[in-house]
């Protein structure tokens, strides 16, 4: 992006872009660098970003639609030259409010050209849009955004039923405690007007937004009348909505709306959410129906709303109804015995791991969340199941996982409420999560260590659920891993731009804490333990004796030999890959630097070992076998030698793999 040709062709290469886990880094790269752009870029950007609002990914529409929203609410912020004090603007120079309102207008009103599928798509992304343009602004320009956004609410009698929709399902995006009364009185008007229309997903949608307008009218009345004349003759879900929101406006329980709902009703409810017709406001509609009566009926019902929510989530073909059904089964999970919960997130794993990815991609953020109410056997159970996961040859399902750690990760903090543990167990699965996101950066699929470099940005260091005490524990756990893994990774640019995504919000981390806290404080082992070898291969044996010398205290550093005089053994760079993958999740566990060759038998090079960590006691770490063979244990010891250092010891086995 640091000039017109490079940013023309990451542009270009982004356009051209197919697959849609890759677009959604360059649109990441898009959110994390947009303030550096100049009024042109952003203006381009602007029109890329708008044909992504057609894209087939719901999750690529959402995330252009919020960048297109903040690109708008800050077009003149950024980092810019001085203007002089004689500069005459152009006139014909766009301005933020002039390319909002040509935007919002192109939203609603999409092409004729294009197809009907297409429109919809646009039309569903306005209030995306609308609540990042007005939430991100600020001052005088927010009250003119928050204007020109109003200004489409002015006459609902000329709007036909897509349109008027689009705009009601908006409304409830603006930040109405913001507007006026009279701003308030002028979308409660629109909802009126549209309420009598005859298209059901039309009156769905004006019910919810009088519904959200009745706590901050200062005279109700008119909202009520046109909620007590809505008709819902024709649809049973529209006359419990109705309902439950006048139950609401009385001051009574609105959930007693539901109580009155038999077998044959909820059996109905679950057959209309499985069908495709169905509007998805009404399935939305339905899912706070189901949620409501569970949370009256604990009895049977309970675990088929939670099973029939784990479906929607898993089947559904609307993002939107997905969610709603996420959120709600996280809302009912405490009602749930262990035994219910466990079957739930069985089920939720199975998904998982046998879903198309278009589906199972927006399992992740539930499930996460959901294992945190399982008792700790069970979430054990579970992180052994996706840590077996993750080391799949199916990268789809390995990044799906690692989705999953993050949202484990980030949401950690309550479990110890919910289920008391010892700090040393609550805080050494933390430390296992955090693993897990590191084996994925070493995992042999580039896509897989691209993903684990978005959750790591993302979940963790860009967290807003992640307290700064954790972060900071990450980061002095993970920081020099993190560098070593990025550094052996040479992919192409895509994961450049991925890299320095993930680097920027790190950035941004050390930055704030720098600010707050002066900088790190990173503590490591009073002990070296260097551990030589040919590693071929590094076993599981290697694995524990490694990790059993660290859980004494050391900061083991494992020097893969470039070659062996007596054996016939792999490429070095083959097992230095092989060792640095099998670590990728053991903390204080390091893969000593390749160009720092390390000859035992050489006392001058032992020697410049120990002085690189000057104030540590350095050992090393041999088997049996060596100490008994190696010419250089039998001769005479000099300074540096051998001999004049601490070691560590394991047995060799009699069949030659490493003992105890």
């Amino acid at each position: 992006l640091r000039n017109q040709r490079s940013f023309a062709t990451i542009m270009e290469e982004a356009r051209g872009e197919t697959n849609w886990m890759r677009l959604r880094a360059y649109l990441s790269i898009f959110a994390t660098y947009s303030v550096y752009l100049n009024t042109a870029q952003k203006e381009q950007m602007l029109s890329f970003l708008y044909d992504q609002l057609m894209h087939k990914e719901g999750d690529i529409r959402r995330q252009a639609a919020e960048l297109m929203g903040d690109i708008l609410a800050r077009f003149h912020a950024g980092y810019t030259k001085e203007v002089p004090a004689h500069h005459v603007p152009d006139p014909h120079e766009h301005t933020a409010l002039g390319l909002a309102e040509g935007y919002l207008r192109k939203i609603l009103y999409p092409d004729h050209k294009l197809l009907p599928q297409h429109k919809r798509w646009i039309n569903y992304t306005l209030k995306r849009v609308i609540a990042t343009l007005v939430g991100h602004s600020q001052g005088q320009e927010q009250q003119s955004f928050l204007h020109l956004c109003l200004g489409l609410y002015a006459a609902p009698d000329k709007l036909d039923d897509t349109s008027a929709f689009t705009l009601l399902d908006s409304a409830t995006s603006l930040p109405l405690q913001l507007c006026s009364p009279q701003q308030r009185q002028t979308i409660g008007h629109f909802a009126v007007i549209l309420s009598r229309r005859r298209a059901l997903t039309v009156r769905a949608a004006a019910l919810e937004v009088l519904n959200v307008l009745l706590p901050l009218a200062e005279d109700p009345t008119p909202l009520v009348e046109a909620i007590h004349t809505l008709p819902v003759k024709d649809n049973s879900t529209l006359g419990l909505m109705r309902e439950w929101v006048l139950l609401q406006q009385r001051g009574l329980p609105a959930d007693d709306a539901v109580g009155a709902l038999e077998d044959e009703d909820i059996s109905e409810i679950f057959l209309e959410n499985l069908k495709a017709a169905t509007p998805w406001i009404i399935k939305k509609a339905n899912i706070r129906i189901l949620t409501a009566f569970a949370r009256i009926d604990h009895g049977y019902h309970l675990l088929h709303i939670a099973t029939h929510l784990s479906n929607l989530l898993m089947v559904s073909e609307q993002v939107t109804v997905r969610r709603a059904a996420g959120s709600a089964l996280l809302d009912l999970v405490p009602l749930l015995s262990h035994d219910q919960r466990n079957e739930v997130s069985v089920e939720l794993t199975r998904g998982l791991e046998l879903g198309q990815q278009e589906f199972s991609k927006y399992i992740p953020s539930y499930l996460g969340r959901f294992y945190l109410y399982l008792p700790p056997e069970q979430l054990e159970e579970s992180l052994r199941d996706l840590q077996s996961a993750l080391a799949s040859s199916n990268s789809r399902l390995a990044a799906a996982v690692l989705d999953t750690v993050g949202v484990l990760y980030e949401h950690y903090e309550p479990y110890r409420q919910r289920f008391p543990e010892t700090d040393d167990v609550f805080r050494g699965r933390r430390e296992r999560l955090l693993g897990m996101m590191m084996k994925g950066l070493s995992a042999p699929s580039s896509s897989v260590r691209q993903e684990a470099l978005r959750v790591l940005g993302d979940s963790v260091f860009g967290s807003s659920v992640l307290s700064g005490h954790e972060k900071r524990r990450a980061f002095s756990l993970a920081a020099q891993k993190i560098l070593f893994l990025m550094k052996e990774d040479s992919s192409g640019d895509l994961t450049f731009y991925y890299r320095a995504a993930a680097l920027s919000r790190i950035y941004r981390f050390i930055k704030e804490q720098e600010l707050t806290h002066g900088g790190f404080k990173f503590t490591t082992g009073e002990k070296i333990a260097f551990f030589p070898g040919t590693f071929d291969p590094f076993t599981r044996s290697h694995k524990a004796i490694v990790a059993a010398i660290r859980d004494l205290g050391f900061e083991v550093m494992l020097a893969i030999d470039e070659f062996s005089w007596s054996k016939k053994t792999q490429p070095h760079r083959i097992r230095r890959r092989i060792a640095s993958i099998s670590t990728a999740d053991l903390f204080h566990v390091h893969i000593f630097p390749e160009d720092f060759p390390v000859n035992i038998a050489n006392p001058e090079n032992l020697g410049r070992l120990r002085r690189t960590f000057p104030g540590k006691e350095v050992y090393i770490v041999v088997g049996s076998d060596v100490v008994e063979t190696a010419s250089s244990y039998q001769a005479e010891p000099q300074a540096d030698s051998i001999r004049t250092f601490p070691h560590v010891i394991f047995r060799r086995a009699a069949d030659g793999s490493p003992g105890s």
